[in-house]
């Protein structure tokens, strides 16, 4: 892909080598944090932060994120994943792949570049190989429970985006990556936002160094996912930041 990219060439293209370990990351849960901030890292310093790369969680030449979360791919009895959607269509049996893919939106919608949005992801859409990931769009309007949810998740994390300059244009410096575990900071100018999350289900306590990014004084966090819109003030010292997060955000 790296070749195709650059001065007079493409402006950018589609990360499918971070596609590959955000999948087994979030929907498969094989590799931990560290991994992925590998692989991340390793997508900063191929490309360039010059190149407008478009990190993705699926497109029409791939399985829905969400056969992957709930268990339907890989499909023992058809390895073919196109063979599988015809003969096994996937359907979503479990809340907890939802959950899933919304964490998966935040590590997309806060990483430098142009993220990708799939028609349908953000309403949990399923689907094995081409052409069951292709399956019409349900009408928003219509949409309850866990696909709700998502979409509402989506549309509070592309309002982030917009409002926060820092995770469009900024540095982005890890501070923790472990198995379940992860935090990023990135800044742009005045702006700075801090990401973390807990893969596991239980809750954590995280004591983080957010220096020199983050200054000492107040902080305010906002879970993601939450069913309300209110924030938390944290607060900053001697450069370090104690933060706790629920189950699975």
């Amino acid at each position: 892909i790296a070749s195709f990219v650059g001065p007079a060439k493409l402006d950018g293209q589609f990360d499918f080598p971070l596609y590959d370990t955000l999948l087994s990351t979030f929907a498969m849960e094989s590799t931990g944090f560290s991994e992925l901030e590998a692989a991340t890292a390793d997508s900063e310093r191929v490309y360039g932060l010059e190149t407008a790369m478009s990190p993705l969680l699926g497109n029409h030449d791939k399985p829905r994120f969400l056969a992957y979360a709930d268990g339907d791919l890989p499909d023992p009895r058809e390895p073919d994943e196109e063979e599988a959607g015809w003969k096994y269509p996937s359907t979503v049996d479990h809340p907890s792949s939802y959950a899933k893919l919304r964490m998966a939106f935040t590590f997309l919608m806060t990483l430098p570049g142009v993220p990708m949005i799939y028609y349908g992801d953000e309403l949990g859409l399923t689907g094995a190989g081409d052409p069951d990931n292709r399956r019409m769009l349900p009408d928003p309007a219509q949409a309850s429970g866990e696909a709700r949810a998502t979409l509402d998740h989506v549309s509070k994390l592309t309002h982030l985006r917009s409002a926060h300059p820092a995770l469009r244009y900024g540095s982005r410096r890890a501070i923790e990556a472990k198995k379940d575990t992860y935090a990023i900071v990135r800044a742009y100018a005045e702006d700075r936002v801090l990401i973390a999350f807990n893969r596991s289900e239980k809750p954590v306590s995280l004591d983080l160094l957010v220096s020199p990014e983050i200054p000492d004084g107040s902080l305010e966090q906002e879970l993601l996912p939450s069913k309300t819109s209110s924030t938390k003030t944290l607060s900053v010292k001697d450069g370090r930041l104690t933060i706790s997060l629920p189950p699975r955000s």
